[in-house]
């Protein structure tokens, strides 16, 4: 009977042993999985960053791009109005319209057959 309870008492001893040596590969295996795990937080938290910056950088380009548009439609806007002034101005010599100009071209008249002085 003692080597029945030796025999018995060796089958429970490899039996813990086995149940240790699994439960090792399994917590190894999670382990590993954890390192993966935090390998890929870590490379998803890299990724979160970079996005971030992405677009912080996305942004202050936006912002930049709309100022420019803003200082191009203001340039555009005083071209224009520069372009309409001198076109009223030159208009107003040609037709003398205004007081300022109603003497500049006193005369032309006959040259395009208009009989009455006052009509321009």
């Amino acid at each position: 009977m003692i080597s029945q309870q030796n025999l018995l008492k060796q089958l429970e001893d490899a039996q813990l042993a086995y149940q240790k040596t699994l439960l090792s590969t399994e917590n190894s295996t999670l382990g590993n999985e954890d390192s993966s795990a935090n390998l890929q937080l870590k490379k998803l938290e890299q990724d979160l960053a970079k996005a971030r910056a992405d677009y912080a950088i996305k942004v202050k380009t936006d912002e930049q791009t709309l100022e420019n548009f803003v200082t191009t439609a203001k340039n555009v806007y005083t071209d224009i109005n520069a372009l309409l002034l001198d076109v009223i101005d030159q208009s107003d010599k040609f037709l003398g319209v205004t007081i300022q100009n109603s003497h500049l071209n006193n005369g032309f008249e006959i040259y395009i057959a208009v009989k009455d002085d006052s009509a321009k």
